[in-house]
């Protein structure tokens, strides 16, 4: 038997006269007088049953819970670790009691001497159950314990907070009897979605926790709590409201926080998590790859690798890692810019924007061949004045028209004569409406094309996952999509089906830039 058996022991029980027909000891350390346990799990029954009308399904006795099933005629007691939930337990001893009928022991049941050892062959009919049910239960115990933590730590760091009555809402007993899987990762997900939404926002990182509180509401509403879903909702309409957000979303944001070093290409890279401390091979060796990239400076690689990385660690609920993988393969998109910048700036160079910029600009330079005193003779200046305002209005028209690649045009007519002026907070603003329209115009563009055909693929969880992620994506909820493209990357990169896990990686961050996006 398996040394780490959850299971411990089992007890089958006649319950007409307590005595215990059969009984099998797993990884039990202390012995167990039979006749005095079968007489006190049948007082028990008895007690609960004319109390209550209802038989007692699972007690906990320090470190061992012991779980019940009952016949008309026998009791199944199954003693295992106190981690698992009835849930985890109810098929085994489903199973047990039916296969007890099926190979005709319930014969024996009236036979007045009770003699145990015509019971005796049926203990390997449950040997099969217990080996069959022990990686799957050893999963599960891990899955509670790191949810009873998850739950814990909430109820601890966010007690004083005006979230807490929504996780009350949703948090999940200890004792509550889940059968429905998927209702359970749900729920597993909204709860972390929340607490990242109050981690961003105790950091006053208000983007981010708008981009949680919009996740954590379609979530609800994908199992039907459109209450919680509008409370969400809720949360980031006030959220908008205090920072006054900008509709073209958060990628700017982002762009703008990440804090690179001056000098990117001469830093020491080291391997974010150490490769020591990982005990999955799949993620190892998707994080050395990652890191084998990056040290040769192939940056949209290494990105790839480490949203991957995100995806697997994702899998094992290790959402600490995931986050951290996933926020990284950001930071090293924006360290190859900032590398590039500074080698062409070590070489007296120009970037191949700036050379755009000038071409396009010549003709007006050369008109300028004394440009504080055109400043001075152009400032009030009532045609120059009217050319500006009706650049602006054009732009302003042409957006509200959604001819976005018109409007942009002329907003970058704008900037080029501001520039001449060093107006830099009026040119601030009109690149964000032209990063913006953009967006806009991609979205308007935007064809939904499914990027592997679901025919072609053999895993039921991928198939399952890519479907959810097609479905989102179908339907404009980019932010959900691109989870479950992320997820889907982390289970090709297990099959080690690498094109695949690219093609669903670079459609979620493309879906990402689109999330926002308002008309």
């Amino acid at each position: 038997m398996n040394t780490d058996n959850p299971i411990y022991n089992i007890w089958l029980i006649n319950k007409k006269n307590s005595l215990c027909m059969l009984q099998k000891n797993y990884s039990f350390k202390t012995n167990i007088d039979n006749d005095l346990f079968s007489g006190f799990i049948t007082a028990i029954f008895n007690f609960s049953e004319e109390l209550s009308g209802e038989s007692v399904k699972s007690i906990t006795m320090g470190t061992i819970k012991l779980f019940y099933k009952t016949s008309n005629e026998i009791i199944l007691a199954l003693a295992a670790n106190y981690n698992l939930i009835e849930s985890d337990i109810a098929p085994i001893l489903e199973n047990i009691l039916n296969y007890f009928k099926i190979e005709g022991y319930d014969a024996f049941l009236d036979n007045e001497l009770q003699n145990s050892e015509l019971f005796t062959p049926f203990i390997k009919t449950i040997d099969d159950f217990i080996a069959k049910s022990s990686d799957f239960l050893n999963e599960r115990i891990s899955q509670n314990k790191y949810l009873e933590k998850k739950i814990e730590r909430l109820k601890e760091e966010r007690a004083q907070t005006r979230f807490s009555p929504l996780i009350d809402a949703i948090k999940i007993e200890r004792n509550e009897n889940i059968s429905d899987n998927d209702i359970e990762i749900y729920k597993q997900s909204i709860i972390e979605t929340i607490e990242n939404a109050e981690y961003a926002l105790q950091n006053k990182n208000y983007q981010d926790a708008i981009i949680y509180w919009g996740v954590a509401a379609g979530l609800f509403e994908d199992i039907g709590d459109d209450e919680k879903s509008k409370m969400c909702k809720q949360h980031v309409s006030k959220l908008r409201n205090k920072i006054n957000e900008p509709d073209f979303g958060d990628e700017a944001y982002l762009i703008n926080s990440i804090d690179e070093e001056e000098h990117p290409v001469i830093l020491e890279i080291e391997p974010i998590i150490p490769f020591e401390l990982i005990d999955d091979e799949k993620i190892s060796i998707t994080l050395k790859k990652a890191y084998e990239a990056e040290l040769k400076h192939k940056y949209g690689e290494a990105s790839t690798y480490y949203n991957s990385a995100s995806g697997l660690f994702t899998l094992k609920k290790d959402h600490k890692n995931a986050e951290k993988c996933s926020n990284y393969a950001k930071k090293i998109l924006n360290r190859q810019q900032n590398e590039i910048n500074y080698a062409v700036h070590m070489i007296g160079g120009k970037f191949p924007e700036e050379k755009m910029l000038e071409k396009e600009t010549n003709h007006f330079l050369e008109e300028v061949n004394n440009t504080e005193s055109l400043r001075e003779e152009k400032k009030g200046n009532k045609f120059f004045d009217d050319e500006l305002n009706q650049l602006l209005n054009n732009a302003k028209l042409a957006e509200e028209l959604n001819l976005f690649e018109k409007a942009i045009t002329f907003y970058e007519e704008l900037i080029k004569k501001l520039e001449f002026f060093e107006d830099f907070e009026t040119i601030k603003k009109f690149k964000e409406k032209i990063y913006e329209l953009n967006l806009k115009f991609q979205l308007e563009n935007y064809k939904f094309e499914k990027i592997i055909q679901l025919g072609s693929l053999k895993d039921d969880k991928i198939i399952k996952n890519l479907s959810l992620a097609y479905d989102f994506e179908e339907k404009g909820n980019f932010s959900q999509a691109g989870l479950y493209y992320n997820i889907v990357a982390g289970l090709f990169s297990i099959k080690k089906d690498d094109e695949n896990a690219k093609k669903c990686s670079s459609k979620a961050k493309e879906l990402l830039k689109l999330k926002e996006i308002k008309f």
